[in-house]
């Protein structure tokens, strides 16, 4: 799957009309407004809703998976505005967080997804299981965020597999929780 993101925002087949080129797919950003995040991620063919909950969050789903993209470590460009719009900011960091109801599992099982995957992380808070990815942009690129975004598909996959070894039942969060609560 992975090679497929990589390949779609390489080559612009991603269906839409906005893909970016070679060029501006491989260009290094050091920071991105939630419009662009919510652009590129749509381009990645997620589907995504920009939304405002103390500060700016998108809810999304890629491939069966919903989950909260959480741009992060922000600075407003335009400080003379009474309220900041979603394309004032520039953020140079972004979170990607599922949420999942239901049993939680014990913290042995959560340990254990834990210890064979290094950059995503999985908790347990507020009697829910929680897996997030934090990306900083130093640098990066949409390749990078293709990347990053196939890379937490797969480790909800894996999470998932890990958890249902174990017996517990997860679905995905309720539409009530407030992701901006979760961000940093």
């Amino acid at each position: 799957m992975r090679n497929f993101l990589l390949g779609a925002i390489a080559i612009g087949l991603t269906g839409a009309s906005t893909a970016p080129s070679w060029a501006q797919a491989t260009q290094p950003v050091d920071g991105l407004s939630p419009n662009q995040f919510t652009q590129i991620f749509e381009d990645l063919g997620a589907s995504v809703n920009l939304r405002r909950a103390g500060g700016f969050y998108i809810s999304s789903s890629f491939e069966g998976l919903e989950f909260f993209i959480l741009p992060f470590r922000c600075i407003d460009t335009n400080p003379r505005r009474s309220r900041t719009d979603a394309d004032d900011l520039k953020c140079t960091a972004v979170r990607f967080l599922a949420v999942y109801r239901g049993d939680v599992p014990d913290l042995d099982v959560i340990n254990q997804y834990n210890r064979s995957h290094a950059l995503t992380r999985a908790y347990a808070s507020d009697g829910r299981l929680f897996l997030n990815f934090d990306l900083f942009l130093s640098g990066a690129n949409n390749l990078v965020l293709a990347e990053a975004l196939g890379s937490f598909v797969d480790s909800n996959e894996s999470l998932r597999a890990i958890v249902a070894s174990e017996s517990y039942d997860l679905s995905i969060p309720p539409p009530e929780l407030d992701p901006a609560a979760y961000g940093d």
